[in-house]
């Protein structure tokens, strides 16, 4: 088995050459050529090589194939320097319909030899060999029918495809069917690869092409006046584009030259006023493209997809975001540019931030800095239908809509209204049936706005603007009936779809009202337990004559006729306008069932009674001692006697009085205190009463007070420090006392310290701290406590 790959002559001094050794050096040069051609790219149309038509009659056509370059899948290289006709001959006995194109390879001797030249045998004898094309028609359904097989490993593979499946059978299709290293053929007429070209439209009928559009219907697409999309005007010559194979990369890298790499289409359409380096000069890179970052020169890209682009694997971005610029590419920095301002823009980018604050990671989609709501990411749809795919400018219905300040809108109805709370639901219109099947049977138009569903999917509650677009409802979708419903205007309704009052509970199988709060059928009232037996039970702030709390029975179960109940009592305003509150229908009585007064209160062992005097009378609180209402009374709070203004806390025993005056002296043991409080005896303290509480003659007021040596006060109150020098202080009294007070004081962290005081006034004290451990006494800073007493 040869592992030889190619043969290359080797030369030597005074060597003859024959034409076997300049034909092997032809076919070196030819295989390496051909090797590169299927090793670096797949097989196919380099360049050109497109069917075009030419109009011969109204409705006939000439097919031409356009100059270009291909490439078989032996490495031979297919050149069309001219436009070539496609011969009518070739499909005289096919069927009308539109015929497949191909192109192959081929070569003929050319360029005879003189007779004088020629060797000595019965063939003739070229000196040039003539490298060209021919076209193929018709339907190559099967592989053989379009490549004669190459030959890997001295085996014949018919279809290249399997070429590793036979070193393997494990091994995958190679899908584009470009091998290098197989047995190249040299000269072998037999060799035979056919590259699809497209397809042309034949008419059997006449012997004739016809275009594969119809051109007055293209004209109709261009116009806006087709019946039919442009995909099915321009379908055949689609499908005819679809029949081409073009050459591609074989490489795992692709290294950019300096720093970029455009994927784009090669040609431009031309544009009427301009040059084609004026057209050329829109694609090509700007200055603006490029930026110095790190010192050195680079693209802001490496990579330019100068067109759409399809993904059939996943799209994966590592520790990196997705952003989407505008039209212009800005930058996130305002710069110049060829003395241009570029101002700076903040495109909208997805990324993946680690690390988050639960220790997770988060999926950002952020959507600029303006604060106004103007940037938004939307969910919606959008409709193609008899649309060209090329339209622009096409608008989707936004039906969710992601301000970046943080709010959310839902709905389907004027989604660019400005969003001014973090969820906005906008209502999807819908009718509802209401006792179907009945005579009261309504259908009713509402706005749907929230669905809620249990785990099977089913509808439990839904949330609803009512019909008149304002009033929100509350619905259990079991009932059919409102649980809560929120009037326009303000009137809550819970079992009904129609309050009567700020607040109304009805049955939810009747009208029957539970509890109505509000404006109802007698102004201002409050209904409680309103049934269908002599109620309602209570009303509160009932509009008759005067705002009351009523406890009322009627024998009608219609509010508007309870104005005369069979039984009733109330509190409240005293009729006639009277700002006076009144009990009215007996006694209120705490803890006792039989009031003796209009206010009566019965304890365990005693109760409370107030009275209100006739005119003229006293108005008192009284105790009493008794077990049951009498007059033997313990004390009482109140005015004294009739006509007295003196407010009075007295109590029964002859000895002793409690007396609170007008002018706020309190006296204890006394009628006529002369102080604030004046207590005639002793004061006792402590849980037995064991001690007895300071007393004097005088009016006396006490300052105590520590200070440390650097002068700062410890504790106390009442008085302020100052450090005259060296073991010399002055306090001053706040406030001053009436005579000048008795101070002493004793040092508190020297021992030999005397702490004396030459002088005292209303205000003030001096303090001396004398060291007398010394045969001669010096004055010292020292800490020292004083208490100052006097009259105040």
């Amino acid at each position: 088995m040869s592992s030889i790959a190619t043969e290359r002559p080797l030369f030597f001094e005074g060597q003859y050459l024959g034409a076997d050794d300049l034909t092997a050096i032809i076919n070196y040069v030819r295989a390496n050529f051909s090797r590169e051609n299927i090793g670096h790219h797949s097989w196919g149309i380099v360049a050109g090589l497109n069917l075009v038509t030419q109009a011969i009659t109204d409705t006939a056509v000439d097919y031409y194939i356009q100059p270009g370059v291909a490439v078989d899948g032996f490495g031979r290289i297919i050149v069309i320097t001219s436009p070539a006709r496609i011969a009518t001959e070739q499909f005289l006995n096919m069927s009308s319909g539109n015929i497949d194109v191909w192109i192959r390879y081929d070569q003929g001797e050319f360029s005879a030899t003189r007779t004088g030249f020629q060797i000595c045998n019965a063939t003739d004898t070229y000196a040039r060999m003539n490298e060209t094309f021919a076209i193929e028609v018709g339907s190559k359904t099967s592989i053989a029918s379009r490549q004669s097989g190459i030959i890997v490993n001295e085996l014949i593979v018919n279809d290249a495809r399997d070429t590793l499946i036979n070193l393997d059978a494990e091994a995958p299709i190679l899908a584009d069917a470009s091998v290098p290293y197989q047995q190249l053929p040299v000269d072998d007429e037999n060799a035979y690869w056919l590259i699809p070209i497209g397809q042309v439209r034949w008419s059997a009928a006449d012997n004739n092409f016809l275009p594969l559009v119809d051109a007055a219907e293209a004209d109709a697409v261009k116009n806006g006046t087709s019946t039919k999309t442009a995909d099915e005007v321009f379908e055949a010559e689609i499908r005819s584009r679809c029949k081409r194979i073009y050459s591609g990369a074989i490489a795992e890298s692709l290294y950019a030259s300096d720093g970029l790499i455009r994927l784009r289409n090669r040609t431009l359409l031309p544009q009427a006023g301009k040059t084609n380096d004026q057209i050329v000069a829109t694609t090509a890179p700007q200055n603006s493209d490029f930026a110095f970052c790190d010192s050195q020169l680079k693209a802001r890209e490496l990579i330019w997809l100068e067109g759409n682009t399809r993904i059939t694997g996943d799209f994966r971005l590592f520790d990196s975001r997705l952003e989407f610029r505008d039209a212009a590419g800005r930058d996130y920095v305002e710069r110049t540019v060829n003395g241009a301002v570029i101002p700076a823009s903040s495109p909208l980018l997805i990324q993946r931030k680690d690390v988050n604050g639960k220790g997770g990671s988060d999926l950002q989609i952020l959507l600029g800095e303006n604060e106004a709501g103007i940037n938004r990411l939307t969910v919606g749809s959008i409709s193609f239908k008899d649309e060209t795919l090329c339209s622009e400018g096409k608008t989707p219905a936004n039906k969710i809509v992601f301000q970046h300040n943080g709010r959310m809108g839902i709905g389907t109805v004027a989604p660019d209204i400005n969003l001014l709370a973090p969820l906005t639901i906008r209502g999807l219109s819908d009718e509802i049936t209401e006792n179907a099947g009945t005579a009261d049977e309504e259908i009713i138009a509402i706005e749907r706005l929230i669905n809620l569903e249990n785990t099977e999917g089913n509808l439990i509650w839904e949330m609803d603007l009512w019909s008149d677009k304002k009033s929100l409802s509350l619905n259990e979708t079991t009932t059919g009936k409102s649980r809560v419903y929120v009037q326009a205007g303000g009137n809550i309704g819970i079992g009904t779809t129609e309050p009567g009052a700020k607040l109304d509970i009805a049955s939810v199988t009747s009208q029957d009202i539970w509890l109505r709060v509000g404006n109802g059928g007698d102004e201002g009232r409050v209904w409680i337990d309103y049934g269908p037996a002599n109620a309602p039970r209570l009303i509160l702030s009932d509009d008759d004559d005067a705002p009351r709390i009523q406890f009322q029975q009627t024998q009608s179960t219609d509010p508007a006729q309870d104005e005369s109940p069979a039984l009733v009592s109330w509190l409240g305003h005293a009729a006639g306008g009277s700002a006076n509150i009144a009990l009215m229908g007996g006694f209120f009585g705490v803890n006792t069932q039989s009031p003796v007064a209009p206010l009566t209160v019965q304890g365990n062992s005693g109760s409370t009674r107030f009275y209100s005097g006739q005119s003229g009378g006293h108005v008192w609180l009284g105790f009493y001692n008794d077990g049951a209402p009498g007059t033997a009374r313990a004390g009482w709070l109140g005015y004294g006697n009739d006509g007295n203004l003196n407010f009075t806390i007295a109590n029964e025993k002859n000895t002793g009085h409690i007396i609170l005056e007008p002018h706020r002296n309190v006296g204890i043991g006394t009628n006529n205190p002369s102080s604030k409080l004046e207590v005639r005896g002793d004061i006792t303290l402590g849980s037995t009463g064991q001690y007895y509480a300071v007393t004097a003659e005088q009016k006396l007021h006490t300052i105590v007070g520590r200070i440390n040596s650097a002068g700062s006060i410890i504790h106390g109150l009442g008085f302020t420090l100052f450090h005259i020098s060296s073991g010399h202080y002055q306090i001053t009294f706040n406030p001053p006392f009436a005579i000048a007070p008795i101070v002493v004081a004793n040092a508190i962290d020297h021992s030999s310290v005397i702490v004396s005081v030459p002088s005292t006034t209303t205000s003030t004290c001096i303090l001396h701290c004398q060291d007398v451990s010394g045969v001669v006494d010096a004055p010292l800073d020292c800490g020292f406590n004083f208490i100052a007493t006097g009259v105040r």
